[in-house]
């Protein structure tokens, strides 16, 4: 019976550092995945109103509300253009 135990404690905790680990490395490389880029944005009327330094998408549609519509938010340069809602 303590072998028992003692198998299943092993494997326990084999299991728990290798989700770690996996979990660490995921995460790591999702971050590595995400391109920043500068960016203008535009008002409504499509006048340049202000500029983003090495942002992601995620991080200027968080920051401005953008996402998409005809109506001009933000263009990356040599990137993705994202629109007013």
């Amino acid at each position: 019976m303590k072998s028992l135990k003692t198998t299943f404690l092993a494997l326990a905790l084999i299991a728990g550092v290798s989700g770690a680990f996996v979990t660490k490395t995921a995460n790591a490389a999702s971050n590595a995945k995400q391109t920043t880029y500068d960016w203008i944005q535009f008002d409504r009327a499509g006048h340049i109103i202000g500029t983003f330094t090495n942002k992601t998408v995620a991080q200027v549609i968080a920051l401005t509300g953008c996402n998409s519509s005809n109506q001009l938010c933000a263009s990356a340069i040599s990137g993705p253009t994202l629109r007013y809602n």
